[in-house]
C-alpha cells in the first residue's frame, strides 16, 4: 500500500487516477533497481527548477498570492521523494502503477516522464555507437526529432495550474546509472549486448503519443526505442567480418 497522503492529497487530476488503473498489472520489476536512481535524479532536477523559481520570485507582490501554495508543493515533493525511495528500496514485485503513483503525485506528467527517459536512453545508446555507425545504417530514421519538454507546472488545482517554463535537464547521471548497472566483468561485445537488452526493457514504462490531425506531433516513444535497438542489433551483425565465419 502507498502512503494515503500521497494517493489522496497529491494526485488531484482524475485523468491521472484513471491512468493508474490501467497500469495496475504492468510489471516493471525487472528494471526497477536501475529505474529507481534515474527517477530520483529526475525528481531532484524537477524540484530544483521549482525551488529556484520560488526563490527568485518569493519577494514579488504578485507572487505572494501563490507563495504558500508553492511552498506546500515543495514540502510535498520532499515527502514524495522520500516515500518513493522507501517503497522502491523494498524487494518484490513493482508495477507501472507504483511508479506513476509517485510521478503524478510529484506533479510530473506522463509525457514529461516519457520525454526524459527517452532522452536518457538515446544518450546511452549514442555513447557506444558513433555518428559513422549511426549514419551508415541510417539509425536516425528511427529516432524521434523535434523533442521538446512540456512546461513545469505548479499549484495543486489541475484547473488552475501555472506554467513556470521548461527545466534544464542533465542526462549524464542517468546514463552513468545505466552503465554502472551492467556487469563490468564481461567483454565489451557482451556488455553492449546487455546494454541494448536493458534499454529495450525500458519500453515498458514508455508510451506512444499519436496526433490524428498533425503527424508531425506524433511521439511514439515506445516504438522508437524498440526500432532503434532492433536496428542497432541487426546493424552490428553486418559489422562482423564475414571472412571469419566458416561452414561447419
Amino acid at each position: 500500500m502507498h502512503n494515503e497522503y500521497i494517493t489522496i492529497n497529491c494526485i488531484i487530476d482524475k485523468r491521472d487516477k484513471l491512468t493508474l488503473l490501467k497500469y495496475t498489472h504492468i510489471d516493471i520489476t525487472k528494471i526497477s533497481k536501475v529505474l529507481k536512481p534515474i527517477v530520483i535524479d529526475l525528481m531532484e532536477q524537477y524540484y530544483k527548477h521549482v525551488k529556484d523559481f520560488h526563490n527568485i520570485n518569493k519577494d514579488y507582490k504578485k507572487y505572494k498570492k501563490i507563495k504558500l501554495s508553492v511552498e506546500e508543493q515543495l514540502k510535498d515533493m520532499e515527502f514524495i521523494k522520500e516515500k518513493f525511495i522507501e517503497y522502491f528500496s523494498k524487494p518484490g514485485f513493482k508495477t507501472k502503477e507504483d511508479l506513476f503513483t509517485y510521478l503524478f503525485a510529484f506533479q510530473i506528467s506522463e509525457i514529461y516522464f516519457n520525454e526524459y527517459i527517452y532522452n536518457v536512453l538515446i544518450e546511452a545508446l549514442k555513447e557506444d555507437f558513433d555518428k559513422d555507425f549511426w549514419n551508415k545504417y541510417k539509425i536516425n530514421e528511427h529516432e524521434l526529432g523535434g523533442l521538446s519538454f512540456p512546461d513545469v507546472f505548479i499549484l495543486k488545482n489541475p484547473k488552475d495550474n501555472m506554467s513556470i517554463g521548461q527545466a534544464d535537464h542533465n542526462f549524464k547521471n542517468s546514463v552513468i546509472i545505466i552503465n554502472d548497472s551492467l556487469d563490468n566483468r564481461l567483454n565489451n561485445n557482451d556488455r553492449i549486448t546487455n546494454k541494448l537488452n536493458l534499454i529495450k526493457d525500458f519500453n515498458v514504462v514508455l508510451k506512444n503519443y499519436y496526433c490524428e490531425d498533425f503527424a508531425i506531433f506524433n511521439m511514439p516513444y515506445q516504438d522508437s526505442i524498440n526500432d532503434l535497438v532492433d536496428n542497432i542489433k541487426v546493424s552490428r551483425d553486418f559489422e562482423k567480418s564475414k571472412q571469419l565465419i566458416k561452414r561447419k
